[in-house]
């Protein structure tokens, strides 16, 4: 004799069932608006003048579906293994974190790239988003179904406080092998990266990034023929105006930023500043143990851009000292579980 049926009473919604389904719709949205984005931007009878009005269009409905209470729940993920890393984790200030318009604004560049705040796919450097390791190799198998792999040669010592690292990046598509190469199409790239106190997994970390992105390029049919051996910035800095390279010559007419001024460091907004506001600037951003090292440091970068470039002027300087600093700051954030540091990522 089977049991008598019994009705159960539904499970009343509470708040926080309803909040749930309110962000997972607002999930939904954005992935749509995402993927119907990609879609025309794929289609080649749209003209230029229509990809910047539907990609407008599109960053406006992103944001809009971008609320405070979305935005509550990506503000959980900021500095942790399973989110993404930022440059102000400093655990003795833990009121400096990036404010919500911030993170909302480097969360859609990370959108429209293709690397989300989860699994630290992405970070936030300076107030701008830069895709890491863990994103290119996402990236690859997300939008061309296949794994990447790499390996690298044990690093070799550069000039000054850079290595070289030779990095072999590959995957299987279609049964068929995809390889980076050298420009003498010898297997995989020999990178040029800045470490220091010789820290091993950051520069490996580094290089390996640079060898997926290439990767990633090249199954994209975009050319990633770089100069090999050269440790200029993966990501673009912002353009500040320093001291020359030779104090005795006369500072060039002052160029205008790449970037808004908010986005420069604050001694960069003011005239007249010099080598001691650049330092002090560099100080604060808690990668260096000492003025004395922070000084080095910067005389090193002038000295490696001096020999570099000997007609280098203040953009130059400038380029380096922010990407030293910047690299520098990136060795100093707290690593998740299974990966070495934060460029490994």
């Amino acid at each position: 004799m089977s049991a008598p049926s019994m009705n159960h009473p539904a499970r009343p919604i509470v708040n926080g069932d309803t909040n749930l389904l309110k962000l997972n719709a607002a999930a939904e949205q954005i992935e749509h608006v995402l993927e119907e984005h990609m879609a025309k931007l794929a289609d080649p009878s749209v003209k230029r003048m229509a990809r910047a009005i539907v990609t407008a269009q599109a960053r406006q409905n992103v944001k809009a579906l971008l609320t405070g209470e979305v935005m509550g729940l990506f503000m959980e993920l900021m500095n942790q293994q399973d989110g993404f890393l930022t440059d102000r984790c400093d655990p003795h200030k833990p009121n400096e974190r990036y404010a919500l318009e911030t993170v909302r604004s480097c969360l859609m560049e990370g959108f429209f790239q293709g690397v989300y705040p989860f699994n630290n796919e992405l970070n936030i450097i300076a107030g701008r988003m830069m895709v890491v390791k863990n994103g290119w190799a996402g990236k690859i198998e997300r939008e061309f179904g296949c794994t990447p792999f790499y390996d690298n040669e044990i690093p070799d010592k550069g000039p000054g406080n850079t290595w070289k690292v030779h990095v072999y990046c590959w995957c299987k598509r279609d049964g068929k092998v995809i390889e980076i190469a050298g420009r003498d199409n010898t297997k995989g790239r020999t990178y040029l990266v800045s470490a220091y106190k010789d820290a091993v997994d950051s520069l490996l970390g580094k290089a390996q990034r640079r060898a997926l992105r290439d990767l990633w390029r090249l199954l994209s049919g975009v050319s990633y023929d770089e100069e090999e051996g050269q440790p200029a910035p993966e990501e673009e800095k912002p353009t500040v105006k320093v001291e020359p390279v030779q104090p005795t010559a006369p500072a060039p007419s002052p160029q205008p930023p790449s970037e808004p001024a908010p986005e420069l460091p604050l001694f960069a907004r003011r005239k007249g500043w010099t080598a001691t506001d650049a330092i002090r600037w560099a100080l604060e951003q808690g990668c260096f143990a000492s003025a004395a090292d922070a000084r080095n440091a910067y005389t090193a970068c002038r000295e490696r851009l001096v020999a570099e470039k000997p007609n280098g002027g203040p953009a130059d300087m400038a380029i380096a000292w922010v990407a030293d600093v910047a690299n520098r700051v990136e060795e100093s954030l707290p690593a998740p579980d299974g990966l070495p540091e934060l460029e490994n990522a």
